[in-house]
């Protein structure tokens, strides 16, 4: 639902998504949670003021209170080539971060999504052209600061893509991302990750709590795009210096390769001036004549949370999935997570499996 003023200056657009989840596990040792969930459930609002300056507020009513907003932010665009966007957002760090979780390939992202940022407040300034992206920013610590610190940690963040064209319908992405945050008052970082499977709680690595006063991120990303063909890999490296001097510093890392193919012929959307992927341009809708949009997906992930004296343990998930999109606005997803080994950490030895099923609706 879209309004617009008969000048232009002012456009205001309502929208939203619906992510509904039913999941079953085959356990190994430590127990999962079978059962449903709405894993989303948004409503946003976003336009235009006088032109050149673009607003959002999303909210998404699984959270409570605050803790509900997502996207909350004005953006500035008047100069052709650079923008200024200030408020609550996700720092510019990782391909499948910055991908909306309408469009990412499987139900949930891959394991190194234990590094990313996330969403923050924050100042940043974006270029771009035709085929390359570069965004940076400086960056607080959530919707609501410190809280009970007395100092709020803070980060700076910069991300960087090229994606020429190679011929017809053949795109290569490549990327880049560097973010450095201090802890602030708080003085510490956890980093653990559920199995690819949002339903259970159970982690089956997990660092614990690290005394660091600041860390760094690493991210180097690439994607290659041919018809209804796509890969996608990426790996992030994250960098502790230690408050106590007697203990080493620490390193953990991981990667994800996927690929994907459309059996409908559709191929994957690209924009590359944002550098982020959406939905199929659809060769027919199911219910009007067609059988809408059939895509099979296949990933390897890996994450280590191990070095010197911490054992968070390291996992190794393959995933199968497939997505149908009966229309360009509902998409039908079966995934099958398979976790090939655990080592070290609170799971060590378990190697569950998931099967996981989502509706999405987006209007």
């Amino acid at each position: 639902f879209e309004v617009n003023s008969d000048d232009g200056d002012l456009k205001f657009r309502i929208g939203g998504r619906i992510q509904a989840d039913a999941a079953t596990y085959s356990e190994d040792g430590l127990k999962h949670n079978d059962g449903t969930e709405m894993r989303r459930v948004r409503l946003f609002t976003q336009g235009v003021m006088w032109e050149h300056w673009k607003y959002k507020l999303q909210y998404d009513f699984t959270g409570s209170g605050i803790n509900g907003i997502q996207d909350a932010y004005l953006e500035y665009t008047g100069h052709k080539s650079w923008s200024v966007k200030m408020g609550h957002f996700k720092e510019p760090f990782s391909l499948q971060n910055i991908t909306s979780s309408k469009y990412v390939l499987f139900t949930e992202r891959a394991l190194i999504s234990a590094f990313a940022p996330g969403r923050n407040i924050g100042l940043q300034v974006g270029t771009g052209g035709s085929n390359w992206s570069l965004n940076a920013g400086v960056f607080g610590q959530g919707r609501d600061g410190a809280i009970a610190d007395d100092d709020e940690g803070w980060a700076v963040t910069g991300r960087g893509t090229f994606s020429p064209s190679i011929g017809e319908n053949n795109r290569i992405h490549l990327g880049a991302a560097l973010s450095y945050r201090g802890t602030g008052s708080i003085d510490s970082v956890r980093f653990r990750e559920r199995p690819e499977s949002h339903l259970t709680n159970t982690r089956l690595i997990d660092t614990g709590s690290i005394d660091t006063d600041h860390f760094l991120r690493t991210g180097i990303e690439a994607a290659f795009i041919s018809g209804p063909f796509s890969m996608k890999a990426e790996y992030n490296r994250i960098d502790l210096d230690r408050n106590n001097a007697v203990l080493p510093d620490l390193d953990f890392d991981g990667y994800y390769v996927q690929g994907s193919w459309y059996i409908t012929g559709e191929s994957v959307a690209y924009n590359a001036k944002k550098s982020t992927f959406g939905r199929p341009a659809m060769k027919s809708i199911f219910g009007k004549g067609g059988i809408g949009a059939w895509q099979l997906a296949l990933r390897f992930s890996t994450l280590d949370l191990r070095d010197a004296d911490i054992n968070g343990g390291k996992e190794e998930n393959i995933s199968l999935g497939l997505n149908w999109y009966t229309t360009p606005n509902i998409r039908l997803s079966a995934n099958y997570v398979n976790v090939l080994n655990v080592d070290g950490g609170p799971g060590d030895g378990n190697e569950p499996d998931a099967f996981q099923l989502r509706a999405q609706v987006e209007f």
